[in-house]
């Protein structure tokens, strides 16, 4: 009898110990947790802030040249990323949709390739050959209802003509356009477009968070840059798939009969997960798990 009371004994104090261990561990993960979420979301709080104070300054940085064919992003993705830059050429008449969530309506972002920079490497064979510099351009968001409006050239980006564009010889050397200003190497006329948008990374897949592509099934939920820019070949695959463009406008007519796909602003551009808002929550609970710690572990004193 007195050998069982000893290991009931024994027992109970090895359980208590286990539990305060257990106490502890939640404790200190909870707090380290509470901190670090406070501390990245507040970063991201600062980085969406200043983001969004250069939308609204407007002072993009414009691309031609040399930046025009090899991007200068390519290089330093971390120094240009959210940078505002403006873009000169035209739009392939080619469009790939990646499922996204927004306010809690299903709809796509609306990417199109975009030609910076033509190379002609003229033969007898093909006098007209040429290869294209090309990025990808996030149009902006259609919900599921309306991607039946969306059509190919019918984006509510304004056309100029190359006339109307800044340029000089140097620039035209290294673009290519001044061979060919009506870009007539394509079956039919492209129309030339200027517009400001923002530099962005790709993203990778994350099956926790439900981002993970299936080709064959032609469901794409992250935006996979290097999938793309092999899709549409290319010729700088490398740069092409180093960061993607985000087309911003300062506002935008919510009545306009051209309005999807809906472009980007200071308000409404594209947050990676997890937002300023899921750091928070996360903090909150890990805050709360590190409280409830405690407790246990006056309760068992």
């Amino acid at each position: 009898m007195l050998s069982t009371q000893v290991f009931n004994s024994f027992a109970q104090r090895q359980s208590n110990g286990i539990i305060k261990l257990l106490a502890y561990g939640v404790f200190f993960g909870g707090a380290y947790g509470c901190v670090w979420h406070q501390w990245k979301g507040g970063q991201q709080k600062q980085l969406y802030e200043k983001v969004e104070n250069e939308i609204t300054e407007w002072k993009p940085i414009t691309i031609n040249g040399l930046n025009a064919s090899r991007y200068p992003w390519a290089q330093n993705i971390r120094k240009w990323e959210y940078k505002l830059v403006k873009l000169y050429g035209y739009f392939r008449d080619e469009r790939f949709f990646v499922r996204r969530e927004r306010e809690g309506r299903d709809g796509f972002l609306v990417f199109a390739p975009f030609v910076t920079a033509l190379q002609f490497n003229d033969t007898e064979q093909d006098p007209e050959q040429t290869t294209k510099s090309q990025v990808m351009v996030n149009l902006g968001w259609v919900p599921k209802d309306n991607i039946s409006d969306i059509q190919m050239g019918q984006e509510p980006i304004g056309t100029t003509t190359y006339e109307n564009v800044p340029h000089n010889e140097d620039d035209d050397q290294l673009t290519g356009f001044n061979r060919n200003i009506a870009n007539m190497e394509e079956d039919y006329q492209m129309p030339f477009v200027e517009f400001v948008g923002m530099v962005r990374r790709g993203e990778e897949e994350d099956i926790i968070k439900g981002r993970r592509n299936w080709p064959r099934e032609g469901v794409y939920n992250y935006i996979d840059l290097w999938f793309m820019s092999r899709l549409y070949r290319s010729f700088n695959l490398t740069d092409s798939s180093a960061a993607y463009i985000e087309r911003l406008v300062q506002e935008y007519d919510e009545e306009s009969a051209n309005l999807y796909p809906i472009p980007a602003t200071k308000d409404n551009f594209d947050k990676p997960l997890p937002t300023p808002q899921t750091h928070q929550a996360y903090s909150l609970f890990f805050g709360l798990s590190s409280i409830m710690s405690l407790a246990l572990l006056a309760i068992r004193r």
